[in-house]
């Protein structure tokens, strides 16, 4: 454990996700101490490189939330790709939390994310004269998520509107 880190780890232990019962046991905090270690070592700012982060260490530092298989995949793939000055502090980590959970609801025809929050998560094309197209095209996917697992495959969605935009437009500059 690095020293710097100790405030992630002083944060989580006093954050109200992280009760009595997660840390009443010395085999809990080790959980606890071993995912706050693999969350900061994903965090490299490098992507594809890091450990996979694990539903069950996500609950171990008090994302209790983050359970569905589409939900772990996306947080974690994109814990992967920032640096550790963007996940350390307990409050950072329910932040991301928060705005994947809100992706993954919207795929499930819940209440979905805003264009803040996929702008928070590194999408590119974004604005708010497109983003209800974009979020409609979220909620079109499968209710599981796991068409909007990955940041790739949500840029991809994305993308997709754009090409469907962009031809009109270049047509008329060639002609």
């Amino acid at each position: 454990m690095r020293s710097e880190d100790l405030a992630l780890y002083n944060e989580v232990l006093n954050s109200a996700s992280v009760t009595g019962y997660l840390v009443g046991e010395s085999s809990k905090v080790r959980a606890l101490v071993q995912a706050c270690g693999a969350l900061l070592e994903s965090a490299d700012g490098l992507r594809e490189n890091g450990p996979r982060l694990s539903a069950e260490q996500f609950a171990a530092v008090g994302l209790n939330t983050v359970q569905s298989p589409a939900a772990v995949s996306l947080l974690d793939d994109l814990i992967d790709g920032l640096g550790r000055d963007k996940v350390d502090s307990y409050v950072e980590l329910q932040t991301l939390a928060d705005r994947v959970l809100r992706v993954t609801a919207g795929a499930a025809g819940g209440t979905g994310a805003s264009l803040e929050d996929l702008q928070a998560l590194g999408l590119e094309g974004l604005t708010p004269d497109n983003i209800d197209g974009n979020l409609a095209r979220i909620a079109a996917t499968a209710d599981d998520g796991h068409e909007v697992d990955s940041l790739a495959e949500l840029q991809a969605l994305l993308d997709i509107a754009r090409r469907r935009r962009r031809p009109t437009s270049q047509a008329s500059r060639t002609t």
